[in-house]
């Protein structure tokens, strides 16, 4: 693994106590709306806030409601109810888009407004930030989702703007994932109407002919994750990246993405001292796409493999059914429902939140030193011949962990090595020269029998289904860790 070259900064959210791990909802209770003449009541009120609150969120991202839009009211009345149950608010303002756009729709292009145009836009921008900058429950500004790189200076000319009003609070933007057109790195999500990708750095690299899995998108994703850092200078990465597919018609198997993408942020974080918050998959089949609706072990190893891999925070998507979906009857998502009623995913999410809840006094200032992996990988997927007959078939885990910026070490400290019956990830981290080790069973089809075996007899501490234990003795074991399960072995002396 590379050498670490700076310690990864917290971030403090005002609100949240001393070592709590943020918990973000994307998609935010929806307000009410007409969809294929059915008319749908707004969520917005209390009964959905605190079922939100419930299951461990903390944070809200304003969605439909914006500032400057045509409901702008909701966004104080979601200011409101966040913090009656709790919580803290990044609104959206309407106003982004004006920073954002590359002319290649009806917004025009913000690299040539004059210098008057945009003195304007800014001081519009301020004026909404000043309308809830004081609010209790205000925690900063949900900017943008998955901008291009072409956007990255409209996008840091609107943060100085609000560093100017709101110096204590977050400026949040949620990144592209890795393994998308290059186009889209350039201009972001929405490529209606852009041109041909100008940018050579963000074309894949070539297949290398040597016949093993290829991960083709690293290098590109670095050039945009620097681009980004260098021209923004975020307080926090934000991506999302949703690994359960089902590829050639394969319902166990997940994206190598859920590795590849976290070590591309842990080597930028590392790099520049910024922590990283990735997304859980809240069910599937949405935009036409092959994601298919996460079940409890894939809920589960979304949250415990980012906690494993040394994630500062923790996100959901959808956290509430959008409006946007209201007319594609496919798409199975969102812990809560468009009629403010829990779904299956709410429960699950509930289990790997406390989970992560129990946990975070101790990860939240824990540094992330490198991963053992052992045991062999269960996927429950095809023989090598037929996965090679499948169209991207080289994006499915198979067993072996990324080879850009690959975390894996054989031991650590007082862990001389893990044994398990099925494949293990245990992150392993250092809090003020105390171990930690984080263990997560890796499959999502098979309970494993996972032993971390220590070099002598230790007094150590286990967080497992959010209840903590006292151990001592020459190994810590859970000995059926359901599948995605995680659990925290810490050493007390």
């Amino acid at each position: 693994m590379n050498k670490k070259i700076r310690k990864t900064n917290k971030i403090r959210i005002e609100g949240l106590g001393e070592g709590e791990m943020p918990i973000g909802a994307y998609c935010s209770p929806q307000p009410a709306a007409v969809a294929g003449g059915v008319r749908y009541p707004s969520m917005i009120r209390p009964k959905v806030y605190r079922l939100l609150a419930d299951f461990g969120v903390n944070l809200v991202y304003g969605h439909a409601e914006t500032l400057s839009g045509p409901n702008e009211r909701n966004v104080f009345r979601a200011l409101e109810l966040c913090g009656g149950a709790g919580m803290r608010y990044l609104p959206r303002s309407i106003l982004a888009e004006r920073y954002v756009s590359l002319g290649h729709r009806e917004i025009p292009d913000w690299r040539t407004l004059s210098g008057a145009e945009k003195a304007a836009l800014d001081e519009r921008f301020a004026a909404d930030l000043r309308k809830v900058k004081r609010h209790r429950a205000f925690a900063g500004i949900s900017f943008f989702d998955e901008p291009g790189t072409d956007s990255f200076p409209g996008i840091a000319a609107a943060k100085a703007v609000f560093e100017r009003e709101c110096p204590d609070k977050l400026f949040y933007v949620n990144l592209l994932p890795n393994n998308i057109d290059a186009r889209q790195l350039q201009y972001g999500a929405n490529i209606a109407g852009a041109p041909a990708c100008s940018v050579p750095e963000l074309f894949p690299d070539p297949p290398s002919g040597s016949g093993g899995q290829e991960f083709p998108n690293a290098r590109r994703y670095e050039y945009y994750l620097n681009r980004y850092i260098e021209t923004v200078k975020p307080q926090v990465l934000s991506y999302d990246s949703y690994p359960f597919l089902s590829l050639g018609g394969i319902e166990s198997m997940h994206h190598i993405a859920a590795y590849e993408l976290q070590q591309l942020m842990d080597r930028a974080g590392r790099r520049h001292g910024i922590p990283y918050w990735p997304f859980i998959q809240v069910g599937g089949k949405w935009d036409g796409g092959l994601c298919r609706p996460a079940d409890f072990a894939e809920i589960s190893l979304c949250a415990n493999l980012s906690l494993a891999y040394g994630a500062k925070g923790l996100q959901l998507f959808p956290a509430c059914f959008p409006n946007d979906w209201l007319l594609d009857k496919a798409v199975w998502a969102g812990a809560i429902a468009r009629s403010g009623e829990t779904t299956e995913f709410y429960w699950s999410l509930k289990y790997a939140l406390g989970q992560a809840k129990a946990c975070q006094r101790l990860l939240t200032d824990a540094e992330f030193m490198g991963a053992v992996l052992a045991g062999k990988f269960e996927g429950m997927l095809p023989p090598e011949e037929k996965l090679q007959k499948i169209e991207w078939n080289e994006t499915i885990y198979r067993g072996r962990l990324p080879d850009y910026n690959n975390p894996e070490i054989g031991s650590f400290r007082e862990l001389a090595r893990v044994e398990a019956t099925s494949q293990a990830f245990t992150g392993c981290f250092d809090l003020g020269g105390k171990s930690l080790f984080y263990a997560v069973n890796n499959s999502i089809v098979a309970a494993a029998d996972v032993r971390l075996k220590f070099r002598r007899r230790v007094k150590f501490g286990l967080i497992h289904r959010g209840v903590e234990t006292a151990g001592e003795g020459d190994e810590a074991r859970v000995r059926r860790l359901a599948a995605g399960d995680g659990f925290l072995a810490y050493i007390k002396e």
